[in-house]
């Protein structure tokens, strides 16, 4: 069925984001603890974004100096970016008696990182259940084995291409005569008699309000 095809891919793909979302939330918080770890143990200091050098690929890069323990320190601004400019002030931590081992703090980047990680794990995990609970509620009542026939009363308009077939539920009073509503199904594999069908309705025997229209056999 083209509908199961989709939901699988719709989980698929809801999947692989949630994947990419537990790797950034992880990754984001785990470079913050580190961040945290080097702020706590390493000297603060800063550093000023001097000059440009020729590198041996012909091209220039950036160089940050910064002094410490009586020292002056020139290195490659290995984090420069088209909004580098010269005479930039960076935050600076170096290791005390090695200030040659040194870290440039990154601002907010992890936070955001990590924030862009938990949206997308919670996004997705949320879909994943939209998606995946009708499945598992339907299974649930096919296994159950409470069904009834119910006929078709009428045909609803569901977008472009799509429909909702109403089941008569006059037989459960718990229903207060609210119509059974199926899945939104293509109008193409509806059969035209099918408002003089019935469709297999699986129904909780406690709470009829629990239920699924089985549509999946429809051509």
């Amino acid at each position: 069925m083209k509908l199961k095809k989709t939901r699988k891919i719709i989980c698929a793909l809801l999947i692989a984001v949630f994947a990419v979302g537990v790797f950034l939330s992880v990754y984001g918080a785990s470079m913050m603890i580190y961040e945290k770890h080097i702020k706590n143990s390493f000297e603060s200091s800063y550093a000023v974004v001097s000059h440009l050098e020729e590198n041996d690929r012909g091209g220039d890069d950036y160089i940050i100096a910064y002094s410490a323990e009586g020292q002056r320190f020139e290195k490659v601004y290995e984090k420069a970016n088209k909004k580098t400019y010269i005479g930039e002030t960076l935050e600076l931590y170096y290791e005390t008696g090695n200030p040659d081992n040194y870290y440039l703090t990154t601002g907010k980047l992890y936070n955001r990182i990590f924030a862009v990680g938990f949206v997308l794990t919670l996004c997705s995990l949320i879909a994943l259940a939209v998606v995946i609970a009708p499945v598992a509620i339907s299974r649930k009542l096919v296994k159950d084995n409470k069904w009834a026939m119910c006929k078709v009363i009428k045909l609803k308009k569901d977008g472009k291409n799509n429909a909702l077939i109403y089941c008569d539920s006059s037989k459960f009073p718990k229903r207060k005569g609210k119509p059974f509503v199926s899945a939104s199904i293509e109008k193409s594999r509806i059969p035209k008699n099918i408002r003089e069908s019935s469709l297999t309705v699986y129904y909780s025997e406690k709470n009829p309000n629990f239920y699924y229209v089985d549509i999946d056999k429809l051509n």
